[in-house]
Parts: C-alpha cells; sequence; structure tokens
C-alpha cells in the first residue's frame, strides 16, 4: 500500500538521522494497531509493523516515526532508551518474580 507524501517524508527524516533504513510492512500477528522496533547496535534496520486492516495507516506511521525523530535528534551521548527486562515486564505485567 502506498504510504502518503507526509509519511513518506518522516521515513526519509528518520533514515537521514540514524542513517539507517526504515521498512514498513503489516503483520497480521500484531496485537496492537502499529509497533516500531528500533535499530540497535548492528541491526541493519528500523522496522515499522502495522496491522491489516487498520485505518489511518498513515497517520500510525508518522506517530511511531515521531519517536525516532525525537530520539535521534539529540546527541548520542544525551538519547536515552528506558528499556525493561523480560523479568521487570512479567513482574509488572503479572506480578511475577
Amino acid at each position: 500500500m502506498p504510504l502518503h507524501p507526509a509519511a513518506q517524508q518522516m521515513i526519509r527524516k528518520v533514515e537521514a538521522l540514524s542513517g539507517r533504513p526504515v521498512h514498513v510492512a503489516e503483520d497480521a500477528d500484531l496485537k496492537v494497531m502499529a509497533a516500531i522496533t528500533t535499530a540497535r547496535g548492528s541491526a541493519p534496520a528500523h522496522f515499522l509493523r502495522y496491522r491489516p486492516g487498520t485505518r489511518a495507516v498513515d497517520y500510525l506511521v508518522a506517530y511511531q516515526l515521531g519517536f525516532l525523530v525525537r530520539l535521534f535528534s539529540c546527541p548520542a551521548e544525551n538519547r536515552w532508551d528506558v528499556v525493561s527486562s523480560a523479568a521487570e515486564q512479567a513482574h509488572a505485567m503479572f506480578g511475577e518474580g
């Protein structure tokens, strides 16, 4: 599905800021409307997935990419990527651990 020129512009902006390509694809197994995986370490690209049949795909693409624009607009030494371990996620969701 062709994306709106504004969404394509966001893709180009992220690629220019991060130096890595953005791949956009449908994912029938996705539980949410859209999700992005940021290229870290030696990962070759950022992967943005969306659920088939989701309305306003262009908006979702631009919204997800906005997070990467903010991240890569900062100097590398000032970037923070807050993540949790699998054990922390299990504890938050199920009270385990």
